[in-house]
């Protein structure tokens, strides 16, 4: 009998792991380019530099970006895709204060551990990336998509909370959720106009406590 010939990988097996192996080289990447930008700010960052951290030719990295544009776009992108997920999850608090303090406080967690990278695109890096309605072709972000998207988190919390009684019901779930979202955006502001000032986390609780309360005297 004459030996059977060596088994060979399916197409579609070797297509999954080249898949695989390229988005590992790519993760890489965009970890050390985090690290260049954070510590060098954006417009002093090269694609050389980015190279040099991460251990390859820079041809290679033309490869994954090919500009230092489209690198940083890909960090923009990671960096939203992981605070939507975290922000949506799941909440674990029971009362209204607790979720809602849960949920700034993940808004403003984000910040306070990405804040290097989160000062550098907000202090110059955004405006290459806001969209230009002539050129479709360029990469962008939509803030007011952003804060829309934040806006119906809030709301969903709030409008059950208005079911249950323990929200007031007089104004508008959207009105509500604006306030809130707003005023946390401005939180997020400061802690990278002012990082000195205090943690972002620590600001969480009593946010919540004057949205739900207010400050006038009782």
């Amino acid at each position: 009998m004459s030996p059977r010939p060596p088994h060979r990988k399916p197409d579609a097996l070797r297509s999954t792991l080249a898949e695989h192996q390229r988005a590992a080289y790519r993760e890489a990447i965009l970890d050390a380019a985090e690290a260049v930008f954070a510590r060098d700010g954006y417009a002093a960052v090269k694609m050389t530099d980015v190279a040099e951290a991460t251990g390859v030719a820079v041809g290679t990295l033309y490869n994954y970006f090919e500009n230092k544009e489209a690198l940083f776009f890909g960090l923009v992108l990671r960096h939203r895709e992981r605070f939507f997920g975290q922000l949506e999850a799941p909440l674990v608090g029971q009362a209204v204060a607790d979720k809602l303090q849960e949920l700034v406080t993940r808004c403003l967690g984000f910040v306070e551990d990405n804040g290097a990278l989160f000062a550098v695109y907000m202090k110059g890096a955004a405006q290459q990336f806001l969209c230009d309605p002539s050129n479709r072709a360029a990469p962008c972000v939509h803030p007011d998509e952003d804060h829309h998207r934040v806006e119906a988190v809030f709301a969903s919390t709030l409008r059950a909370a208005i079911e249950t009684g323990e929200v007031r019901s007089d104004i508008e779930v959207a009105a509500l959720a604006w306030t809130l979202s707003a005023t946390t955006h401005m939180a997020v502001m400061n802690s990278i106009q002012a990082p000195s000032v205090a943690r972002p986390t620590e600001r969480a609780q009593l946010l919540v406590k004057l949205f739900l309360e207010g400050a006038g005297v009782r």
